[in-house]
């Protein structure tokens, strides 16, 4: 009876002891983060995505320390636990083939820095900022807020934007003797065309004057779209910059205004 309690307590007593093990590793991992704030080591991407991956291993590590330690207490000795531990290994590495595919495929993507968190990355037909990346899948946001969550090893092709968004450029011909009314028109249309569409239109418009050669001014327009969401420059923000010129006597009709995209590697 006494040793049968005290099997028990020594279960509780490993099982609490690892939580505060884990404890302990989490109060240093942010005690770490929180000392180098403002470092070079706290703004990179990778140092940051490298952390999550080694707090997930140790997590793991004390997790099955924990297990041997208990399993012992019911009379399965070390040796055994970790003979067993590598012989399950091989079969889980052998039936689940995927799950080892996603493990590899996310330390490749990490070590060679393909994408970190925070860049912006098409991955599947699916658009989106990178949220975390995992032992066994990435995570994406796309523009509407939706969290999607990628098995590593289907990230065999990633279409990897360095600036973000892709950028939209919108020209128009320039009547010098209607400058101010145009570049008016444009930055207020573009304006309104971000309140409306606050997740699709990422930044402030840039409205400038240019030149499309000797003769040729142009007024263009700059404006940072969220990837696959080029809809809302065609469809919303160039009919209805037409329409405000239309009524405003200023003759630009559909067929002069030159849209431009840029911003995807």
């Amino acid at each position: 009876m006494i040793q049968e309690v005290f099997r028990v307590a020594m279960i509780v007593i490993i099982a609490v002891g690892a939580k505060y093990v884990l404890d302990f590793i989490y109060w240093m991992n942010r005690k770490i983060i929180e000392g180098t704030t403002g470092s070079v080591i706290a703004r990179s991407a990778k140092a940051l995505t490298l952390n999550r991956l080694v707090m997930s291993f140790l997590k793991y590590a004390v997790f099955l320390v924990a297990l041997g330690l208990i399993l012992r207490e019911f009379g399965v000795s070390l040796t055994a636990y970790l003979a067993g531990a590598s012989i399950i290994g091989f079969a889980v590495a052998f039936g689940f083939q995927g799950l080892v595919q996603d493990l590899l495929s996310g330390l490749f993507v990490i070590l060679e820095s393909q994408f970190v968190v925070g860049d912006m990355v098409e991955v599947g037909g699916q658009v989106g900022r990178v949220e975390e990346i995992g032992l066994r899948a990435t995570k994406l946001r796309n523009y509407l807020g939706e969290l999607f969550i990628l098995p590593n090893r289907s990230l065999q092709q990633v279409g990897v934007y360095p600036l973000g968004c892709v950028v939209a450029t919108v020209e128009v011909p320039l009547d010098t003797a209607r400058a101010g009314d145009i570049l008016r028109l444009l930055h207020e249309g573009a304006m309104q065309l971000r309140a409306r569409y606050p997740m699709a239109v990422i930044t402030d418009p840039d409205v400038a004057e240019a030149e499309a050669g000797p003769g040729h001014p142009l007024a263009r327009v700059h404006l940072s779209v969220w990837p696959g969401q080029n809809w809302v420059i065609e469809k919303a923000y160039v009919p209805r910059i037409v329409q405000c010129f239309s009524k405003e006597g200023i003759s630009i009709g559909e067929g002069q205004v030159v849209v431009h995209y840029g911003g995807k590697g």
